[in-house]
């Protein structure tokens, strides 16, 4: 079945926008590293990169716009473009990337080796371990009752944004899609291998 490319994009937008939230981002570093005695994982906007250590950084020249990478605890730069585990200009999961990168400096046992399944140029390989990835973070974090509850509020929120959005955007054919009401991590589960599903067309078209 060939979907077009608005379609691929409704199957993979949710999860970028998970993927972007900072909240979000914070949260999986507070849950696996603090929880583990590491160090605390400082943030930094700015609009030049400059070397530093332990530090995610966000490079915007707008404030909204940007990429996301990561300084290690000996300061160096691990960058998804530079690193070419994501195409040139395209803005989907350089975060995750981020994360990834973070998550293997700090070793924590717990945490599979997602950094060591990605690689230089292949799109697709990289793009299945980005949700690989967070099918792990997922299902991890619903384990526990609090996180799980606020997962669900965060999706609720999104599928909200959803529906401002398709409210003022007079193009249906731009409306975007809902997500189930009912979250947990089965349905997430389903969520993500549809997305595998159709990997290689989504890296290709979008």
């Amino acid at each position: 079945m060939t979907l077009s490319r608005a379609e691929l994009s409704a199957k993979i937008q949710w999860l970028i926008d998970i993927a972007g939230s900072r909240n979000v981002i914070e949260a999986i570093i507070h849950y696996f590293t603090r929880k583990h005695g590491r160090r605390q994982i400082k943030f930094m906007e700015c609009d030049k990169i400059t070397p530093s250590k332990n530090k995610i950084v966000f490079y915007t020249k707008d404030g909204e716009i940007g990429h996301w990478l990561y300084f290690d605890k000996k300061g160096n730069e691990w960058n998804s473009y530079k690193l070419q585990h994501q195409r040139d200009g395209s803005h989907q999961f350089c975060q995750t990337f981020a994360l990834i990168y973070l998550l293997n400096d700090h070793g924590i046992k717990t945490v599979p080796k997602f950094a060591t399944r990605l690689e230089t140029g292949a799109w697709n390989n990289n793009l299945c371990v980005a949700v690989d990835f967070w099918r792990w973070i997922f299902n991890s974090m619903f384990e526990n009752t609090v996180i799980k509850l606020w997962l669900e509020n965060v999706f609720a929120e999104l599928n909200n944004s959803y529906k401002t959005y398709n409210d003022t955007c007079l193009r249906i054919t731009e409306h975007m899609q809902f997500l189930p009401e009912n979250i947990n991590k089965h349905v997430i589960n389903d969520l993500l291998d549809d997305i595998l599903l159709y990997s290689e067309c989504i890296t290709t078209l979008t």
